[in-house]
């Protein structure tokens, strides 16, 4: 296990560099299963752009940036976010992305949000962790479901997407809660 930082069950997170947007990287978020399910990504990216988004994320102190990897095979199947933080009030954001397609729907994505809360509120006392989401991915909001979160909020008709208006989610989980439900 390469560098591994969280170490779960069947993946572990270890920090993405450069060298993992010649790895796939670029192809995922360029492909149309993603960006027609991630509200962010509307428009192509280029190497350069993905660079540059990697580089301006790891020199942050605000956000951990990392690549998921298996733990039988050492393989590097997405990317997962939290950040920014926000100090004063222990708050941050969570993302994950899993890219290789032959990684979806098979619990992958759980384990990987259950590593970023336990990360988030074992070792940086966060207070709180969000997540949003479009709507309609509901692969989506059953992984974080399945990791603790709950919903919060249902923004209406926040996104334009293949040529129809879709549903921003917001999700929450506190740490009260997470170490009721996991006191180890």
């Amino acid at each position: 296990m390469d560098r591994a930082f969280v170490i779960g069950k069947r993946v572990y997170l270890r920090p993405i560099d450069e060298a993992d947007v010649d790895s796939n990287y670029l192809q995922w978020v360029n492909s149309e299963i993603v960006y027609s399910t991630l509200a962010s990504l509307h428009f192509p990216t280029t190497r350069a752009k993905l660079l540059d988004y990697v580089r301006s994320n790891t020199g942050r102190p605000d956000v951990a940036f990392f690549a998921i990897m298996t733990v039988d095979g050492d393989k590097f199947i997405g990317t997962a976010k939290i950040g920014p933080i926000q100090w004063i009030d222990r708050h941050s954001y969570c993302a994950l992305l899993i890219g290789d397609p032959a990684f979806r729907g098979k619990g992958y994505g759980s384990e990987v949000v259950f590593l970023l809360l336990k990360y988030g509120f074992c070792v940086l006392n966060l207070h709180k962790i969000s997540a949003g989401m479009v709507a309609s991915n509901r692969a989506s909001t059953r992984i974080f479901e399945k990791a603790g979160m709950q919903v919060e909020a249902c923004l209406k008709k926040e996104y334009f997407i293949d040529g129809k208006w879709e549903d921003h989610i917001l999700m929450a989980a506190f740490q009260a809660e997470f170490f009721q439900k996991y006191p180890s």
